[in-house]
């Protein structure tokens, strides 16, 4: 716990942050918790938390969390900048009367996403060693079954062979893992935008890939995603 101000610092913790003061990241400071991430304001940083993240205002940052954002003491605003949030995003005001472009993304987690990421890179290389491995063994099988290969060519096809099973069965399991997460990132459809007070023009909401460019002030309201279609209730 920080009783202080964070000014420009980098600043990392496997759990809860909370700096009482609240964060000036000067346009350089990142901020990474493990945990939740309290503070009075954050102005001008880079916030990566896989919790959730309660403050008063959130002023021209680039944050993005696994778990919900609430900006709903004080002042309560979201101006400038860009928030992501794998769960909801709660706030009394979002953007400004002078239509600062402000973004924000629900439904989008950060763990989720690298996972994905990571995976579909994974599936790439397999596909390759699988296809690379495929060629060796339509090369030599034909000579195999005419005797006309040679004792360490024997032994690179039974490699050939084994790597292949081994292979296509890391490539299998990793696809029904890519499909779990794929699944699992879907369900962050379900994350909702509230806003207590005002939402100003100039301000972007994305929820999957639907997108809603505000152009007319939005006075307390719940949005949301519904049949592909983004819903201002």
């Amino acid at each position: 716990r920080i009783y202080g101000v964070v000014e420009g610092a980098a600043l990392t913790a496997g759990g809860d942050i909370t700096v009482d003061g609240g964060i000036n990241g000067m346009n350089r400071g990142v901020i990474v918790a493990g945990g939740n991430l309290k503070t009075k304001f954050i102005e001008n940083s880079f916030i990566e938390v896989e919790g959730s993240i309660f403050a008063e205002s959130i002023m021209s940052s680039k944050v993005r969390c696994d778990g919900s954002i609430e900006v709903i003491a004080g002042k309560g605003a979201i101006i400038g900048g860009s928030i992501v949030a794998a769960k909801n995003v709660t706030a009394k005001i979002i953007g400004s009367q002078s239509h600062i472009a402000t973004s924000i993304t629900i439904g989008s987690s950060l763990i989720l996403d690298e996972k994905i990421s990571s995976l579909k890179a994974r599936i790439s290389v397999l596909n390759k060693e699988v296809a690379q491995l495929t060629q060796i063994i339509d090369y030599c099988q034909p000579l195999l079954n005419q005797n006309k290969l040679s004792p360490e060519r024997i032994k690179m096809l039974k490699s050939a062979v084994s790597g292949k099973v081994q292979k296509s069965a890391e490539l299998e399991s990793a696809n029904i893992e890519l499909e779990q997460l794929e699944a699992e990132s879907q369900s962050g459809i379900n994350s909702v935008l509230y806003c207590r007070e005002q939402i100003y023009t100039g301000t972007k909401i994305k929820i999957a890939n639907e997108i809603l460019n505000v152009s007319s002030e939005i006075s307390r309201c719940t949005i949301y995603l519904a049949d592909d279609k983004i819903i201002i209730g």
